[in-house]
C-alpha cells in the first residue's frame, strides 16, 4: 500500500480518537461538576442526562457534550470506515 494511504489513514484515525476523548471529557467533567437543577439567570436550561444524572448546561457546553456532538462522532466513525473501504488495508504489502 502506498504511503500516502497510510498517512491519511492515521490522520483520519487520529482525528476520531481525538472526537472521542474530547466528547468522553466533555461529558465525565459536566456530570460531576455542573448543577442538577435549571438556573435561568446562568443560562443553565439545557438539559443533558450522563449515566443517569441529569445535569443542566449553558447552550455552548450542550454543543460540547450534548446530541450534536454525539452526532459528530458517529459522522467521522461513519467517514472513518468509509475511507478505510475506499483506501483498502492500510497493513497489507499488495
Amino acid at each position: 500500500m502506498k504511503r500516502w494511504r497510510k498517512i491519511v489513514l492515521g490522520i483520519f484515525v487520529g482525528l476520531y480518537a481525538a472526537v472521542f476523548i474530547v466528547l468522553w471529557s466533555a461529558q465525565s467533567y459536566f456530570s460531576y461538576t455542573r448543577p442538577t437543577h435549571p438556573d435561568v439567570a446562568l443560562g443553565r436550561i439545557w438539559s443533558i442526562n450522563v449515566n443517569g444524572t441529569v445535569v443542566y448546561l449553558t447552550h455552548r457546553e450542550y454543543l460540547l457534550a450534548g446530541p450534536p456532538m454525539i452526532v459528530a462522532a458517529a459522522c467521522s466513525f461513519i467517514v472513518l470506515a468509509l475511507l478505510a473501504v475506499v483506501l483498502g488495508n492500510p497493513f497489507s504489502d499488495s
